[in-house]
């Protein structure tokens, strides 16, 4: 009976792990994240992490960009 809790380390993915799961670098992941392509991480104190589920729904959709770009 191993139930995750919310802030188990299971359900959250660093840079190098979600770089790796997208089969990028974590520089690309990170341009990818300010261009809003990549779903944002969240901030536990100093450290940024990614859902692990909310990563594997967008790559399940086919990872459609999840910000837009304004274009002049």
């Amino acid at each position: 009976m191993n139930n995750p809790t919310p802030m188990d380390p299971s359900l959250l993915l660093n840079a190098r792990q979600v770089a790796s799961l997208l089969s990028i670098g974590r520089r690309t992941l990170w341009r990818h994240v300010a261009a809003g392509i990549v779903p944002p991480p969240v901030a536990i104190g100093r450290r940024k992490l990614w859902r692990r589920k909310e990563i594997s729904d967008w790559i399940d959709v086919g990872c459609p960009p999840t910000g837009t770009l304004l274009s002049i």
